[in-house]
């Protein structure tokens, strides 16, 4: 565990998100498989950072039975969820009206 929290603190790209996403899924199926093992989380295991991030949060929550906190982190990854479909909309029909991606007819 100590050499993935290495890796997510020392290394910073455009991957940063997808890897501390990862390590918290990890974290997850590792609390869900292992209920023996008594893993200590450090502050920044859990992010708020992504949708991903939010949701696999509310997994590690769930699995240490702290149901209240999951809830809250699940429906704050749906309202992330649903804000970046809204975003995607409204650029979506901002260019069908600009003409950005329009085809042309041609008679």
């Amino acid at each position: 565990m100590d050499h993935y929290r290495s890796l997510l603190k020392n290394n910073a790209d455009e991957y940063q998100s997808t890897r501390q996403a990862n390590f918290i899924a990890a974290l997850a199926t590792w609390k869900l498989t292992d209920s023996s093992n008594q893993i200590q989380l450090a502050n920044e295991d859990l992010s708020d950072e992504t949708y991903d991030t939010m949701y696999n949060s509310a997994c590690v929550l769930l699995s240490s039975a702290q149901y209240a906190e999951a809830e809250a982190k699940l429906r704050k990854a749906e309202g992330e969820k649903e804000n970046f479909l809204i975003d995607c909309l409204k650029f979506l029909f901002s260019s069908m009206s600009t003409g950005i991606g329009r085809r042309r007819r041609y008679d």
